[in-house]
């Protein structure tokens, strides 16, 4: 059986899939020299992004001084560097894959999965789409889930053009956030403001909608609008309704707010004490289940302590004093004939 190196985004992943594996061939896991060992195979891993765009400077050494006259900054070739404190790591993997049969690229099912692994492969001088490079799709670590990779695990290939988008993103991110930073910086000297006007690709118009929906939040002044709410008395009891605004009715709003209190006044009269009849109604039953625990109680209790400065005998208790029931006196409900309601 060939060699196999599977590559895996993170140390969590890794040990997943060598578990996975391991169950897979029959044979056993274990960690050593910075790997997981499960027969002749290995599964090493890494941290996130090992590899990052050179700086403009280290494609000319005039782009180290920022100049309007030097944009736009486009490489006629891009060139990539291993981030500095990931270059024993990288060494470490591209060693192993010299005596390696086939590289499994074992990244997130993602576009961001595919490049992580893909541009090491390819700076390290393997072909990452040969019949010698596999893709492990992983999209659930549990071990079924797993095993199914496992067992479908195709050519590296068919990920080509997700690699390519990932490149894409990755120089257009260079690209945008480059550019316009020393663009919108230098402006904003000229202009008078000695300070980094930071611009990027997400990062701009993100800030955009969290200023705008604080604008909102400081400029928002409320509306006094009504709701009829009458109470309807038959045979069987009372029940409340509330009174269904038309569309473009009058007295509304713009935003369909009835804003006339003379209209639902007039609503209300036309009709209290009046006689009527239930033309059709419609009742569902509604389930509502409790809330699911967000972690299974033994773990919890493991890691909670030195996260909440408590003892792990006094975490027995509670779950039964958090999930005891309160009572409390029933709050009694209240009939308006017209409701006014701020927003």
């Amino acid at each position: 059986m060939p060699q196999h190196l599977f590559i895996a985004e993170k140390p969590s992943l890794a040990e997943a899939i060598a578990k996975a594996r391991a169950e897979q061939i029959g044979a056993k896991a274990t960690k050593s020299n910075g790997a997981w060992e499960v027969g002749e195979d290995r599964v090493c891993w890494l941290f996130g992004h090992m590899y990052e765009l050179c700086a403009p400077s280290e494609y000319d050494e005039r782009y180290a001084k920022w100049s309007l006259d030097n944009l736009p900054i486009i490489p006629d070739k891009w060139k990539l560097k291993v981030v500095d404190d990931k270059r024993d790591h990288v060494a470490a993997i591209q060693k192993r894959m010299k005596s390696a049969d086939v590289v499994v690229n074992a990244g997130d099912a993602a576009r961001e999965g595919q490049l992580l692994v893909d541009e090491l492969l390819i700076d390290s001088g393997w072909d990452a789409f040969s019949d010698k490079t596999k893709r492990l799709w992983v999209k659930s670590v549990a071990q079924k889930d797993l095993l199914k990779a496992l067992d479908d695990m195709h050519p590296n290939a068919e990920k080509e053009r997700l690699y390519l988008s990932a490149i894409c993103r990755q120089r257009a991110d260079w690209l945008h956030g480059l550019n316009l930073t020393q663009l919108y910086t230098l402006k904003a000297r000229q202009a008078g403001a000695d300070q980094l006007v930071s611009v990027g690709r997400v990062q701009t118009p993100t800030l955009r909608l969290v200023v705008d929906r604080d604008l909102e939040i400081k400029n928002f002044k409320p509306v006094d609008h009504y709701l009829p709410k009458l109470t309807f008395t038959h045979e069987n009891g009372t029940f409340e309704a509330n009174y269904i605004l038309p569309e473009d009715g009058p007295g509304q709003d713009s935003e369909g707010r009835l804003t006339d209190k003379a209209v639902a006044d007039e609503v209300v009269a036309r009709v209290a004490g009046k006689r009527g009849a239930v033309s059709s109604f419609e009742a569902k039953d509604r389930k509502k289940s409790p809330p699911s625990f967000p972690s299974r109680f033994r773990p919890c209790r493991r890691n909670a302590p030195p996260s909440w400065g408590s003892r792990p005998s006094r975490l027995w208790m509670w779950p039964r004093s958090s999930t005891r029931p309160t009572s409390s006196p029933p709050t009694p409900a209240r009939t308006a004939v017209t409701s006014r309601q701020r927003s």
